[in-house]
């Protein structure tokens, strides 16, 4: 069953997807800005200090966002993870099949019939 609290969750799968890629953009650069002063041949020592403590630091948050996309779902995701079960399990849908695919048999049945007796009165 799907309440109010858990559609108002379903919607903001978007934000927080957009969020973490800005994250994901934003300590990325901030890593490849820290790796190039600690490559520099010509950076002086705090200059790689700070490359060192920047790549220290943004590695690991870069890998924690990058993990939070993968894991996370977007609004379309979470919507059919909740939606395509309950429809799969509901007896009433299960049983629209069963119906359809009988009226299509009998409804073919009477096309057959009315052309089977067209062509007899020829």
């Amino acid at each position: 069953m799907i309440t109010e609290s858990t559609l108002y969750w379903i919607t903001r799968l978007d934000g927080f997807n957009h969020l973490l890629v800005a994250l994901c953009l934003m300590t990325g650069a901030i890593a490849i800005v820290s790796l190039v002063a600690l490559c520099h041949p010509e950076s002086s020592l705090t200059d790689q200090s700070i490359g060192k403590r920047g790549i220290s630091i943004t590695l690991p948050l870069l890998f924690t966002f990058v993990l939070g996309l993968v894991f996370l779902p977007t609004t379309k995701e979470m919507f059919a993870i909740k939606v395509i079960p309950a429809i799969a399990n509901n007896e009433k849908v299960q049983g629209i099949g069963d119906k359809a695919l009988t009226f299509a048999n009998e409804w073919l049945d009477g096309l057959m019939n009315k052309a089977e007796d067209i062509k007899s009165n020829r």
